[in-house]
């Protein structure tokens, strides 16, 4: 018995990211959905390259001789496409944690409080307001 290497890498390559963004993110909720996405775009990245090979041998496919070069151009934009949502996970997970990191106001570095933010705010609206309806 023989194993598929397009299976056998998608399982490995998937299995690796899968502990690197679980080691990266900290186990997130949708740490199982990323983790199928990662197996299944891994086999996705190989087979797409096992088509590309398999369009440059002019002895494989001879009866689609003349559309090799779509069957290759399909092979690259599977691996691209499979890549990409790779990438776009771990590229959210930097974006999430930029944007939580920009969120938290530390106490130090803002002396007034919100409510007195909020109090200014709305005496300022309604001194703006004033004006306006007096004209």
């Amino acid at each position: 018995m023989t194993t598929d290497p397009v299976l056998l890498s998608g399982v490995v390559a998937g299995t690796v990211l899968t502990f690197a963004y679980v080691i990266v993110a900290g186990f997130p909720a949708d740490a199982l959905n990323k983790s199928l996405v990662f197996f299944l775009s891994s086999a996705g990245i190989a087979a797409g390259i096992k088509v590309c090979l398999l369009s440059l041998d002019p002895d494989q496919l001879q009866e689609l001789s003349n559309e090799r070069i779509y069957t290759f151009l399909g092979g690259l934009a599977v691996s691209w496409v499979s890549g990409e949502s790779i990438i776009k996970i771990f590229s959210e997970h930097r974006q999430d944690r930029k944007s939580s990191s920009n969120d938290q106001i530390r106490p130090n570095d803002n002396p007034i409080s919100t409510r007195e933010t909020e109090g200014d705010l709305d005496a300022s609206a309604a001194e703006g307001e004033e004006g306006t309806s007096n004209t």
